[in-house]
Formats: structure tokens, C-alpha cells, sequence
């Protein structure tokens, strides 16, 4: 299930002009428009029509609807975390000699936890609205853009590079596993 246009620029522009457009009806008409309601509620169609007509395949990369206490170390360009949980092991099956890997990690109403080996070159670029994004080292980000490095990044060399988006959910990257996983 690809979740590209949730995190694209025509669906952020075509939202700010509709939430204008309703501003402006307000104002002009005394219309009042429950403005909230009707984001979430076409948000909630767009992942619903998206899940039966677009991503209805069930892939080991994508969680919907579900959870689980084991952490994947299955490598994946792409994971889809919606109203879910995953646990994803970065830290083991990545091979960085033959070059650098990029992987994509959404979460969307869901819960992601994801570790990283502290030795290996990775840059981690996050996105979070309305979410929850927390760094080994302790930092955080709620709304906006965030980067990480490990302190074995250079740029330009072969590096682990992960791009998180986070919307109305929570993402944890560890440098190593919690004593008893939550």
C-alpha cells in the first residue's frame, strides 16, 4: 500500500485550499462549517477507498489494523504502519558494502518503535504532524522536520538513510532494544 500521496504536496495544497475555502464561506456567508469534522472525515474515506480499492494486499511491510510484540528484521524499501503497531529491527541484515540503502517507514494513527545499530552510518530524516518522534538521544519532535545522524555518518559515503513520516501517531527509534519491549 503506497501512501506517497498523503505525504505529497497536491494532497497538503488541494487540503490548505479547501480549509481557505471554507474560511471564506464563513466569513462572506455566515455559514458556519464544522471545518475539523469534514478533514477527518475525508481523511478516514481516502484511507478507507485507498485499503478496499489500492492496498487491500496483505504484505508483510504493511500493518493495518494490527500489531505485535516481535520485532521484523525483514529488510523493506517501504513500511505502512496504519492504525497499528511494528517493531522493525534495523540494527541486524543490512549490508552497507554494496552501497547505501534508503527505506521509507509511514506511520498514520499507529505506533512505530524502530532500532538502529549506533556503529553504522545513518541518517534519519522525520516528519511529524500532530505526532510523537523520539531520537536515541533523547530529542523529540511533535510538528515539522527533524534530522538524526549516528555519530559514524559522513555525508556522501554509504549510509542507512530513513525517512519517517509520522501523522497523528507515535514513532520510537532505539539504539538498542528496551530491556522488555513495550
Amino acid at each position: 500500500m503506497k501512501m506517497e500521496f498523503l505525504f505529497s504536496g497536491l494532497f497538503w495544497g488541494l487540503l490548505l485550499i479547501l480549509i481557505g475555502l471554507i474560511v471564506v464561506i464563513n466569513v462572506v456567508f455566515k455559514i458556519e462549517i464544522p471545518v475539523a469534522r469534514i478533514i477527518f472525515g475525508l481523511l478516514f474515506v481516502y484511507i478507507g477507498l485507498h485499503i478496499l480499492f489500492g492496498g487491500g494486499k496483505k504484505k508483510e511491510n504493511v500493518t493495518v489494523f494490527a500489531g505485535g510484540d516481535e520485532w521484523t528484521t525483514a529488510v523493506h524499501e517501504q513500511y505502512d504502519i496504519i492504525f497499528g503497531q511494528k517493531k522493525i529491527d534495523f540494527s541486524t541484515n543490512i549490508n552497507l558494502a554494496q552501497g547505501g540503502m534508503k527505506i521509507k517507514v509511514d506511520t498514520v494513527f499507529g505506533d512505530s518503535k524502530l532500532k538502529i545499530d549506533p556503529k553504522m552510518p545513518v541518517k534519519i530524516i522525520a516528519t511529524a504532524v500532530f505526532a510523537s518522534v523520539k531520537f536515541p538521544d533523547g530529542t523529540q519532535t511533535a510538528f515539522g522536520e527533524q534530522v538524526y545522524t549516528t555519530p559514524s555518518f559522513k555525508e556522501g559515503a554509504n549510509s542507512l538513510q530513513i525517512k519517517v513520516d509520522t501523522i497523528f501517531g507515535s514513532t520510537e527509534i532505539y539504539d538498542d532494544i528496551p530491556a522488555k519491549p513495550e
